[in-house]
């Protein structure tokens, strides 16, 4: 991962500060000293993390936006693998995923993160071959994993949305519950509500397969309390859940079915064909 070649970190700030249109007083405001930014832009020390902190907020930049230009525009490397496996998922390539498996780019994850990718990388292959064939050990893995840690990040919702068919219907209605809290700190960033969002879509999915219908309506509703205006697949797939579940819960009669392709209709002429053809292939699996 190529970071800017011949630069000390503080320089990199430096230049970037300097581009912004922003002053060196504008940056101080008591946490560090004009004679500590200088000696950390020249080179000569580096600021601790707290203050490179404060620094980098003082220039009206997130963290994120400041390592990605850092590392030349090149997302960190755990997201640069997430983004790979899915790009393999996407193009069926059951072989490049396969070999995914015993590289060097997850190797390079080290021993706790690695092992957490591979669980993720055979989660993808199930789904592609239609086998399931992932180790008991992996799946209490990850479930001990997913417990132990209290604060999910980014990482651990990805994990939670991409591998919870691996879990067990007690574990994945405790870790999606658990998800829904409120109070929960991660979950008022913007970033972890989309995220959510997304997984909680996921894990409607997983209660239909599992036919754990009565917590399917719980669900919804507190995803659909998170919705805003821009959310159009999220409000399509809401809508096409609460259809499903009155399909389900009225027999299968032929008149929730014909409400039913009728929306997916709707939707392929209002929307896009690959929205209708995934809710279509979902349907399939529980059309009577």
């Amino acid at each position: 991962m190529g970071t800017v070649p011949q630069m000390s970190l503080g320089e990199f700030y430096r230049e970037l500060r300097n581009s912004r249109l922003v002053k060196q007083k504008d940056v101080v405001r008591g946490d560090f000293t004009a004679a500590q930014l200088s000696r950390f832009e020249s080179g000569k020390s580096m600021l601790a993390a707290d203050k490179l902190i404060v620094a980098v907020e003082g220039i009206n930049m997130t963290m994120e936006e400041f390592t990605y230009k850092y590392h030349g525009y090149k997302e960190a490397p755990h997201i640069e693998l997430a983004n790979l496996i899915s790009d393999l998922y996407y193009q069926q390539d059951k072989e490049a995923l396969k070999a995914l498996l015993t590289s060097d780019l997850l190797a390079d994850e080290g021993e706790l993160y690695s092992r957490l990718n591979a669980i993720v990388i055979k989660v993808a292959l199930v789904a592609l071959e239609g086998i399931d064939n992932v180790e008991e050990e992996d799946r209490q893995y990850l479930a001990d994993y997913l417990f132990a840690i209290e604060e999910w990040t980014s990482f651990e919702l990805y994990l939670f949305m991409n591998a919870q068919m691996l879990l067990n219907n007690r574990m994945l209605l405790y870790f999606a519950h658990d998800l829904c809290k409120e109070e929960k700190s991660f979950n008022k960033l913007r970033k972890h509500q989309e995220l959510i969002k997304s997984t909680l879509l996921n894990t409607i999915s997983e209660l239909f397969d599992r036919g754990i219908y009565s917590q399917v309506s719980y669900y919804l509703d507190k995803m659909e309390s998170m919705i805003s205006f821009k959310d159009t697949f999220v409000k399509i797939m809401a809508r096409y859940y609460r259809l499903l579940l009155d399909y389900i819960e009225n027999g299968r009669s032929d008149k929730e079915k014909e409400i039913i392709e009728t929306y997916i209709q709707s939707i392929q002429e209002l929307i896009d064909d690959q929205t209708a053809s995934i809710i279509r292939v979902h349907f399939l699996r529980f059309e009577s």
